[in-house]
């Protein structure tokens, strides 16, 4: 969460977030709470019972700033930005992509192209666990297609285990 918290610190042009796994919530406040003029459109399956309850909590602290699409990231993600482009709304890059959904395979190579799609070359993709633990079966093999590819660029790695 302080990563989060810094990262958009440092770069106030981060100001349209799409994140892909919602959960409690958690990642979502964390850039609301950042700055007043973050936007973040959440995409989660919706597997558990605590996910709305986490949406109206997050509507109640960050009114206005926050969407919550209940779907499968793999095909919500490429209707997402159809939709924008049918609406007259911008479906341009966002700023920032946060990938934190299904982490088998082939299901983080397919976020993370879908992802691509709706990213500038300003765009900042975050994905998480990219780890031993918990990325083996297809996080870590869709990160490092896509850096040996050139399709995205190494930043930082950054680890909440000391």
């Amino acid at each position: 969460i302080q990563y989060y918290l810094e990262l958009l610190y440092k770069n106030p042009s981060i100001k349209r977030i799409v994140e892909i796994g919602f959960n409690l919530g958690v990642s979502a406040a964390a850039f609301l709470a950042a700055r007043p003029d973050t936007h973040v459109v959440s995409i989660d399956i919706g597997a558990h019972a605590y996910v709305l309850p986490a949406k109206r909590n997050i509507d109640k602290h960050f009114p206005g700033r926050h969407s919550l699409v209940v779907g499968d990231s793999t095909t919500t993600v490429p209707f997402l930005k159809e939709f924008f482009s049918g609406t007259g709304a911008s479906a341009g890059p966002v700023d920032l992509f946060m990938i934190d959904g299904y982490h088998v395979e082939p299901v983080p190579r397919i976020d993370l192209s879908n992802a691509l799609a709706w990213c500038g070359p300003e765009t900042y993709i975050i994905v998480d666990d990219v780890c031993e633990a918990w990325g083996r079966e297809g996080v870590n093999d869709a990160v490092r297609d896509a850096l040996s590819a050139g399709t995205v660029r190494f930043v930082e790695h950054k680890s909440s285990v000391s």
